[in-house]
């Protein structure tokens, strides 16, 4: 906490727990900032004035209003990041079906977030479309992988044959 400022040239040492006095009995000059009473009121306001104690009601009104202010836009700034996070993972999520890395689209096609956004704010599913194709005609290999499998397997012409049960055996 900081300490209290004294003007230590008009005033004489005190013991602990007393305040400082002046010096001498001359009164301090209006608006001389070594009388501890102009440190706390510089501006020789009257506290007792109601007009005064309707600015500061005032003035404390528009500080709070200040404050919730600042913590609205803070609050619009988090929001707008984590629509912009969501947004990206959606035309991701429609680049992932024909590109092996959806990432791509944002770098090789020199677009950024807004250019893939209606005038709404919502995902151009479209305009997402037409650019993975532009870029997989120009790059075919960025296509995602299929799975390799082997379509003649388990479908021969044998029929299956039964396997023994416990109970064929009581039975014989």
């Amino acid at each position: 906490m900081p300490a209290r400022r004294w003007a230590t040239t008009a005033t004489t040492q005190a013991s602990p727990g007393e305040r400082p006095r002046p010096r001498s009995t001359e009164k301090l000059e209006k608006g001389d900032l070594s009388d501890p009473v102009q440190i706390r009121n510089p501006l020789n306001l009257d506290v007792h004035n109601p007009d005064l104690s309707e600015r500061v009601n005032a003035n404390r009104e528009a500080a709070k209003y200040r404050v919730r202010a600042r913590e609205a836009e803070t609050a619009l700034a988090e929001t707008q990041a984590r629509l912009a996070v969501l947004q990206r993972a959606e035309i991701e999520r429609l680049a992932s079906a024909c590109l092996s890395h959806p990432s791509d689209l944002f770098t090789l096609s020199g677009n950024e977030l807004a250019s893939y956004l209606t005038d709404a704010g919502t995902v151009d599913a479209e305009k997402v479309a037409a650019d993975v194709a532009a870029i997989l005609q120009e790059r075919p290999g960025l296509k995602p992988s299929s799975p390799a499998y082997d379509r003649t397997q388990g479908m021969s012409g044998n029929p299956s044959r039964p396997t023994p049960t416990f109970g064929d055996l009581l039975k014989s």
